[in-house]
């Protein structure tokens, strides 16, 4: 029995979906920086009316996204996901530059500059970031421990989800 060429790209169609999951196009969310959520201090006295501001963007095909937000009483503040719903065609490494500025009294401050190479949910540490931020604390090259998080460096100010970073 012999197969036209038409009818086998249409069984390669048909199949694909099924037999490539992994592989094949389709719809769903793609995440540039995860939820997160911080506080910042001076000497470990919560900072009120701190302008936070969250910028990523995806190598050089994507505009920038940049939001803001401004610390309460408690010195807290909080962004969601940043994630767009879209069509996924492609498999490869991503890159995804990341920051998270403090400005204080007219005053900048880096508390984060990461290169993120997932797309992934909480991809940066596994978890929901929960930042820790003294604007006394250097901004410096450091190294995050732990099991997830082995070989990963970031710079800035903050120490994130209450491990203790270290220069490398």
């Amino acid at each position: 029995m012999r197969i036209k060429a038409e009818n086998m790209r249409l069984i390669v169609i048909l199949l694909s979906p099924f037999g490539l999951a992994g592989c094949s196009p389709h719809f769903d969310y793609i995440y540039y920086f995860s939820e997160l959520e911080g506080e910042v201090l001076i000497d470990n006295v919560p900072q009120e009316n701190v302008m936070v501001t969250r910028k990523y963007q995806l190598g050089n095909y994507k505009d920038a996204v940049i939001e803001k937000t401004l610390t309460n009483k408690e010195g807290r503040f909080t962004f969601e996901h940043g994630r767009e719903y879209r069509y996924i065609k492609t498999l490869g490494e991503a890159l995804i530059k990341q920051e998270i500025q403090f400005t204080h009294h007219k005053k900048n401050y880096i508390g984060w500059q990461y290169n993120n190479r997932s797309l992934d949910k909480f991809a940066e540490t596994g978890e929901k970031i929960r930042f820790k931020c003294d604007l006394k604390q250097p901004e410096i090259k450091r190294k995050l421990s732990g099991s997830k998080l082995r070989k990963k460096f970031y710079t800035g100010l903050c120490t994130i989800n209450n491990i203790e970073a270290s220069q490398p």
